[in-house]
């Protein structure tokens, strides 16, 4: 046996070696016995007969369709985990559930709910039923819950209004002001929320000119 697990074919190409050699020439066959045990690799063939082609048998055979790299897997086909672990933006409504004990953050979209994880959990938690934009590492496989690692979120609407998200600060003069990513807005009708300096919130109201009306409002982060 040759390395690889293949057999050589020595006894057939002695059998044609023999053969050539009893019939080239008018030779006796009783004078030249076919060889036996290792002998039979020194045969050689008579010179008036030509010489026979023996064909090379290689140490090792490859199965033509073994998968690369022996993992089974396809070779230009993507991973389920490279599926699951991909970057994911996606819009849908957020939700609170389970107890008090063991909560349980969820994003409902149009065709799949996912299980919000990372740092933004907390403020999130305070954004129940306000439909956010969430960006982040999609992962699982597609079906009733997979889980999204949270690295950044925009809040869409709360109760079908656009909000205005900052942090309340207090301008020189002492009013109640919200900063935004767009500048400052003057609170009107603040109430309570003037005293939410340092926490970030979102407010519903009615804007005219650099005035924001507090209409509605909740904290996303407290103070501190």
């Amino acid at each position: 046996m040759r390395p690889g697990g293949v057999r050589a074919a020595v006894p057939v190409t002695v059998a044609l070696l023999a053969l050539a050699a009893g019939g080239c020439g008018g030779g006796d066959p009783e004078e030249a016995p076919p060889p036996e045990g290792r002998d039979a690799l020194s045969v050689t063939p008579d010179t008036a007969g030509g010489e026979l082609d023996t064909l090379a048998i290689p140490d090792t055979l490859v199965a033509p369709d073994e998968p690369a790299g022996g993992t089974g897997q396809t070779a230009g086909e993507t991973s389920p985990t490279e599926v699951a672990d991909a970057p994911l933006t996606t819009t849908g409504t957020v939700a609170l559930t389970g107890t008090a004990e063991a909560p349980m953050l969820t994003l409902r979209t149009s065709d799949q709910t996912w299980l919000l994880q990372g740092d933004a959990v907390p403020e999130l938690r305070r954004l129940d039923g306000a439909t956010v934009r969430v960006s982040g590492r999609a992962g699982g496989e597609p079906g009733r819950l997979r889980p999204l690692e949270v690295a950044s979120y925009e809040i869409e609407s709360v109760g079908g209004e656009r909000p205005f998200v900052g942090h309340v600060d207090r301008s020189d003069a002492g009013e109640p002001v919200l900063v935004t990513d767009d500048g400052t807005l003057r609170l009107g009708g603040a109430g309570d929320l003037a005293d939410q300096v340092g926490a970030r919130v979102w407010v519903v109201g009615r804007r005219s000119g650099e005035v924001l009306s507090v209409g509605s409002y909740g904290i996303i982060r407290p103070a501190g």
